[in-house]
């Protein structure tokens, strides 16, 4: 499997939610530590993102994934970094080959 930009994304964005949920839920820390761990995911992993969102909206392409860019935005506004979060891995799987190769009958 190639490891790139959005593979990168992808393992950090499971690796924080999974932080996220252990810092939360395992460990009873407070509720902001877990915040700060999603802001880090987004920070790193959504900026890019949304910067190459933005440059195809500039080029006209218009697709889905700039609604799931709109989405993260809308989710960073609202302070709702976990569905931001798991909105990049939405965005980024189905670009990955391999990862989740299952297929429908």
């Amino acid at each position: 499997m190639k490891f790139n930009k959005e593979s990168a994304i992808a393992v950090l964005a499971l690796s924080g939610i999974t932080l996220y949920v252990l810092a939360r839920f395992v460990f009873a820390w407070p509720s902001h530590v877990g915040q700060y761990i999603l802001w880090v995911v987004l920070l790193l992993g959504g900026v890019p993102l949304v910067w190459d969102l933005f440059k195809k909206l500039i080029k006209r392409q218009f697709g889905a994934d700039l609604l799931a860019g709109i989405s993260i935005l809308t989710a960073v506004l609202l302070q709702e970094y976990l569905a931001g979060a798991l909105v990049k891995i939405v965005i980024l799987l189905p670009r990955q080959p391999g990862w989740l190769s299952w297929k429908v009958l």
